[in-house]
């Protein structure tokens, strides 16, 4: 996973998240589900928000 992504994910940081999209809007969509995805992190992190917002980004 990309290490800004995860950083994101780990932290709960909605702002770093979208920062992430901004640069490259498809990155979510090409996280392999064979591996801890940032929505496994951030859910295992606690951080609902940051959740939310990756379903939400995931969605588009």
């Amino acid at each position: 996973m990309n290490r800004r992504l995860f950083e994101a994910a780990c932290l709960g940081s909605v702002e770093a998240l979208l920062e992430v999209l901004v640069d490259d809007p498809l990155i979510l969509e090409r996280v392999p589900l064979t591996q801890d995805t940032p929505l496994h992190v951030a859910v295992l992190a606690g951080k609902a928000e940051i959740a939310k917002e990756i379903l939400r980004q995931s969605q588009r």
